[in-house]
């Protein structure tokens, strides 16, 4: 097989991997907020605050979700797709009703608009724009 061959079904390869990673995304983020919340893959937040540079200190609500550390998680309001505050956002620590969120973007505007409430939603990173 020749070298190009290999590199364009790579390439057929990945581009498919993406698109499928985004469907299930958008999938997830077009569900109703309460619908989430009761299967576990929506977090409530109740409140949130800086702990550092990019460290953000999430104290959970009631409800039981999926999430463990190492999962890529994203901030919003109610819907993810209107806006997301935090983006990329990876629980580093839990604890009993505690998360400690690293992300590399941590606006002050962003964390007062979410600092009393906000949900937790699956996240991915898009590194497409490293292959292209």
């Amino acid at each position: 097989m020749e070298l190009k061959t290999v590199l364009n079904d790579l390439r057929s390869f990945v581009e498919a991997e993406h698109k499928a990673n985004y469907e299930k995304i958008y999938e997830i983020w077009d569900k109703p907020t309460h619908k989430k919340l009761e299967s576990g893959e929506s977090q409530k937040i109740i409140q949130v605050e800086k702990d550092d540079k990019h460290h953000i200190q999430l104290t959970l609500g009631e409800n039981e979700s999926r999430f463990r550390e190492g999962d890529m998680i994203c901030l919003h309001l109610g819907n993810p797709k209107e806006k997301r505050y935090i983006v990329q956002g990876t629980i580093e620590a839990e604890k009993e009703g505690e998360w400690l969120v690293r992300a590399y973007k941590l606006d002050d505007a962003d964390i007062a608009a979410i600092a009393s409430g906000c949900f937790a939603d699956p996240d991915t990173m898009d590194l497409k724009p490293f292959y292209e």
